[in-house]
């Protein structure tokens, strides 16, 4: 642990020395309501985008299915832009609250919209869900794998298979806690894919059993648009998932970044200012171990942004990015 730490820099050990760090089961229906609820309190109104063609215009056809692979029951959804015949795969993770319904947006319809005006055909999007809150961690529950594995050795050949045809590229994108997802996944498995998009990544520079003061002095340094509220909720999220500090630091995307040896594929990624989490220090923070390393980045803040909002440049960057050759 004190190799592992010395290497990370003395801004970096002091903030991960203020970190504390058990798989569980996803439940579809317990507290949804709840977490939906804490999930939209934190955004904004959806603004309406000027998009090139008109939303009602976007056709999408979706087909939906459970799978399991040990003990492990995940959910995803195969959805296609109507006359468009790519064979390019996008794999969305969805933010807390969701599920493998929560592609279909107003800021996911105006990609289509970009996708359309530009004459480019939209890349399939794959959306899976473990349940409404989840974490793509190594840690194993009782006689099942973790999700980590689930996804990387079962969910993308199952799913895969029911396209039809074989996958040109593939393509990760996640959003608030499916940033967090899709930045671990991003550092960990990137012989997957071509390119990773994480937005608004739900990562705290505070670990799962930071001390009061630790929190107090977190909350000070985001007024006035953090929430006491939902960051003591996330952070009591990530306790049940991350029991002990040595767990938490091997998962934490900030750590892992400054020290893997994985090789770097492109990566966009969004950060809002003003997220209601504070998620945006951990995002910077992401974003600098990032660059020290020398890893292809876009990276697009949005100026005043609550969490996981979006601008039409940054929904125009994002169009090209995602069905980058």
């Amino acid at each position: 642990m004190t190799r592992c730490l010395s290497s990370l820099g003395p801004l970096l050990i002091t903030l991960l020395l203020t970190q504390a760090c058990s798989h569980s089961p996803p439940n579809k229906t317990a507290g949804k309501a709840t977490a939906k609820t804490t999930a939209e309190a934190a955004k904004k109104p959806t603004k309406s985008f000027i998009t090139r063609v008109p939303a009602s215009d976007i056709q999408l056809s979706r087909t939906c299915n459970n799978g399991k692979v040990d003990w492990n029951n995940y959910g995803f959804c195969i959805w296609r832009h109507q006359g468009s015949k790519s064979t390019d795969v996008v794999y969305y993770f969805h933010g807390n609250g969701g599920d493998e319904t929560s592609w279909d947006t107003p800021e996911h319809r105006a990609l289509y919209s970009e996708w359309t005006a530009l004459g480019i055909d939209a890349p399939i999007v794959i959306s899976v869900s473990f349940g409404t809150t989840w974490f793509l961690s190594e840690q194993t529950g009782f006689l099942s794998r973790s999700y980590y594995d689930s996804f990387v050795d079962g969910v993308v050949s199952t799913v895969e298979a029911q396209l039809g045809h074989p996958v040109t590229t593939r393509t990760l994108m996640g959003e608030s806690m499916g940033g967090f997802n899709a930045a671990r996944l991003y550092l960990r498995a990137p012989q997957l894919f071509q390119r990773a998009a994480v937005l608004c990544p739900a990562i705290l520079t505070l670990g799962p059993h930071s001390s009061k003061p630790d929190v107090s002095a977190y909350l000070s340094r985001h007024q006035p648009y953090v929430r006491r509220d939902l960051v003591e909720l996330w952070l009591k999220k990530m306790v049940k998932e991350y029991p002990t500090h040595d767990v938490w630091l091997a998962h934490d995307p900030v750590a892992f970044a400054s020290i893997t040896n994985s090789k770097w594929i492109p990566l966009y990624l969004l950060i809002d200012d003003h997220d209601a989490f504070g998620f945006n220090e951990g995002a910077f923070f992401f974003r600098q171990a990032l660059i020290t390393r020398g890893a292809p980045l876009e990276s697009v803040v949005i100026k005043n942004g609550a969490h996981c909002e979006q601008s039409a440049d940054s929904i125009q960057r994002l169009a090209k990015f995602l069905v980058t050759k």
